[in-house]
């Protein structure tokens, strides 16, 4: 075997316990400070960035180690190689070496536990290389940590290394800050065209997303994440509250126990158990919304279930419960950014379901079955193929069992919010099937938005009302474009009157968005009737849709509704480009 050379190692060695002197000094002398120095510096940090005269001094100490080596009897080469890993391998981390203080023998018993604990070199635990090793290790130290000039030599150094963490700490803090501020800024919806483009790359990448590069698609992702950030944030901050009032009811069954009390102990110390459960579960959904800003799905769906089954002493029906409310946090963020956080969250109402019965926990179990319907609509939405009107099939089974339990005698608003979800999962199965097959769940779709009308009437739930017409003129526009003759464009004027009716109540004034929803909606339902067999001239509907989207643009902010006001401008332009088409009137 080839052993580097002896002085050489010698060196090393050497470097290695002035380091460890010097955190010791550091830790000694600056005490917070010195602990900073001790948390943030490696070994290897500080031999390297050392002053000259504490290099003069390892060369000194080397001296003494080569001395020491030689004095002992029988030493071959291979035994001075073994010492010097030892000290190698015993040196422990700053952090550790402030703790131990400044004594020799104390720091010497944490490296020789070090050594003891390497059960990959057992040759470092044997008597003989202990004492070997104590033999020539001890005096450097004690030599290192009872010499004022080493102290005085060391401290510039520490001056300037803790400077220099400052310094750090405090740009670390303004980046922070900046983050902040950014974040604050998306959320609230103002001008961000002063951020520069790569400062919106580099938070999208906290956030890991890496694949975005355009500013509108950047802008939107991050206001969905600033959004999720407070939240997060929130979430934390309660976690202290829980701690102290953890400490107040503790002390109160101290309080309780001096008096005998023992009733009021076991009420106080129930309650700090139902607290302490509380905390462990709020932790691991701070850890789950932790995961989901990352975009760490899976592991977000596995704190969340552990989370809910720490409920499970209470009662199976609190674990569904937070089962429930679980899944919906993964069901938002998988609307969002799709993924896997809908099939997660349609896998965690289907445990719900399996816990439940219909006739004990009747309204739990209607309630999971709707939003098990949402998930695997959603779902179905965004799966191509049969595939994708498989999971609309099951959603709409799921929302037909709910209205089991969701009569309309019982539960009417139930009922007619369950039927305008029927009616959309219908109407999306039905756009995507050809044939009298697709306009026979078209037709379903119609029936069960006017059976919600029934209950949404304006009057009493005029968001509702307005919002079911919307649905239904989305339905009765794609009967009408799939049917010839008359009766199609019967079908076409029907969906433009339920639109309009929409508009009665979602007023630009009051909800601008919705309102520009529906004039776009306006504008493809006069496309699709200047497409249509029965319309004898295209232009005027075609007109009538450009003033539509012209109106919805007037809403769709490009930067706070980059999406939208991309996918309008594209209408729009399409509208522009057949009116140049046409031939003069």
């Amino acid at each position: 075997m080839n052993w580097p050379k002896s002085a050489d190692r010698a060196l090393h060695s050497a470097n290695l316990l002035v380091g460890i002197g010097g955190v010791v000094s550091a830790s000694t002398v600056l005490g917070g400070a010195g602990a900073m120095i001790a948390a943030a510096l490696s070994l290897k940090d500080l031999v390297t960035t050392m002053p000259k005269e504490m290099r003069q001094l390892c060369d000194l100490v080397a001296c003494d180690l080569r001395d020491r080596l030689a004095s002992i009897p029988g030493l071959d080469g291979e035994r001075q190689e073994l010492l010097h890993q030892m000290i190698e391998a015993s040196a422990p981390s700053p952090d550790v070496v402030a703790k131990a203080g400044q004594n020799a023998e104390t720091l010497l018993a944490v490296m020789e536990k070090q050594l003891k604990a390497r059960r990959d070199q057992p040759d470092f635990a044997t008597f003989d290389a202990l004492s070997r090793f104590r033999h020539v290790v001890r005096p450097v130290l004690e030599r290192l940590l009872d010499d004022p000039a080493f102290t005085a030599q060391l401290a510039p150094f520490r001056e300037r290394a803790f400077w220099e963490m400052k310094a750090t700490n405090e740009d670390t803090n303004a980046v922070v800050h900046d983050i902040q501020a950014t974040l604050a800024r998306l959320v609230a919806g103002q001008n961000t065209n002063a951020i520069p483009l790569e400062d919106l790359r580099a938070l999208a990448a906290k956030f890991s997303e890496h694949d975005l590069t355009e500013r509108a698609g950047l802008i939107e992702f991050l206001r969905l994440k600033a959004e999720e950030y407070q939240t997060f944030k929130a979430q934390i901050d309660s976690l202290d509250e829980r701690v102290a009032a953890i400490a107040n009811l503790k002390g109160a069954a101290q309080d309780a126990a001096e008096r005998l009390d023992f009733a009021e102990v076991e009420s106080l110390l129930s309650r700090v158990d139902a607290v302490e459960t509380e905390i462990a579960a709020e932790t691991k959904v701070a850890r789950a919304r932790n995961a989901l800003l990352r975009g760490k799905v899976e592991q977000a769906f596995d704190m969340l279930t552990l989370a809910a089954e720490g409920f499970r002493s209470v009662s199976v029906a609190e674990t569904c419960i937070r089962r429930i409310d679980y899944a919906d946090m993964l069901y938002e963020h998988g609307v969002r950014y799709g993924g896997a956080g809908l099939l997660l969250s349609s896998q965690m109402f289907r445990s719900v379901l399996t816990e439940t019965d219909r006739h004990s926990v009747s309204q739990t179990w209607a309630r999971t079955q709707i939003n098990l319907g949402n998930a695997l609509a959603q779902q179905g939405i965004r799966t191509a193929g049969t595939a994708g009107a498989g999971l609309l099939a099951e959603a709409v089974t799921a929302y037909r069992a709910a209205l089991e339990v969701y009569t309309r005698a019982e539960h009417p608003v139930d009922w007619a919010g369950t039927q305008n979800n029927l009616g959309n999962a219908l109407q999306n199965q039905g756009t995507r099937t050809a044939g009298m097959e697709g306009a026979g769940l078209l037709a379903e779709a119609v029936t069960a938005y006017l059976a919600a009308l029934e209950v949404y009437t304006r009057a009493e739930h005029p968001v509702q009302w307005a919002m079911t017409q919307n649905n239904l003129a989305v339905a009765l526009q794609a009967q009408g474009t799939r049917t010839a003759g008359t009766a199609g464009a019967g079908l076409l004027a029907e969906a433009v009157t339920a639109y309009r009716a929409a508009l009665v109540v979602r007023t630009r004034a009051e909800h601008p968005v919705d309102w520009a929803g529906t004039r776009k909606n306006l504008a493809t339902a006069e496309l699709a009737r200047a497409d249509h067999d029965a319309t004898p001239d295209s232009r005027p509907r075609i007109q009538a849709a450009l003033f539509h989207v012209e109106a919805a643009l007037e809403v769709y902010d490009p930067q706070s509704m980059s999406y939208d006001h991309g996918k309008a401008t594209d209408l729009r332009n399409e509208i522009v480009a057949r009116l140049a088409a046409l031939p003069p009137p």
